[in-house]
């Protein structure tokens, strides 16, 4: 319970935090985090079930010889870091099928960032980035809606 009432506060903040500042840049990085609207939806407009996925950050068995970087330039641990610092509210995420910066709402409250793509093979996969391998193993692949928040 105490756990819920922080997130929601956090929300909440994080919300007011992003209507009022726009853009925030951190340890001489170019973190873009997007406009409150964006991820504090009204109505996002379902586009069907996809396989959801993780994969681990870091790891260059799961990703490419640069397992921080995404395909945008963006350095992903490093912006995985700075979104998870108060809690796991937006997660980051790997498309082919969604353009860069698309806020995805995943299963029933799930929100994350197209930050990345995926090798070309997955068309209608979605990849939940994370830091720990553990973590992505147990979560396997699941079928999951998915809505794209305007």
């Amino acid at each position: 319970m105490k756990f819920l009432i922080q997130f929601i506060i956090f929300i909440l903040i994080f919300c007011f935090l992003m209507w009022f500042g726009g853009k925030v840049g951190l340890f001489n990085s170019n973190i873009e985090v997007v406009n409150a609207s964006r991820i504090c939806p009204t109505a996002a407009v379902p586009v069907g079930q996809r396989d959801v996925s993780h994969y681990t950050l870091g790891r260059e068995e799961e990703t490419d010889s640069s397992p921080c970087h995404g395909r945008y330039g963006d350095d992903l641990c490093q912006m995985y870091k700075v979104y998870h610092s108060y809690g796991p509210t937006v997660e980051i995420c790997a498309s082919n099928e969604f353009p860069e910066n698309t806020v995805l709402v995943i299963g029933d409250n799930m929100k994350c960032i197209v930050k990345d793509t995926m090798n070309s093979r997955y068309k209608n996969r979605i990849d939940i980035a994370t830091m720990d391998y553990e973590e992505s193993r147990l979560w396997g692949v699941q079928v999951l809606d998915v809505s794209v928040v305007p």
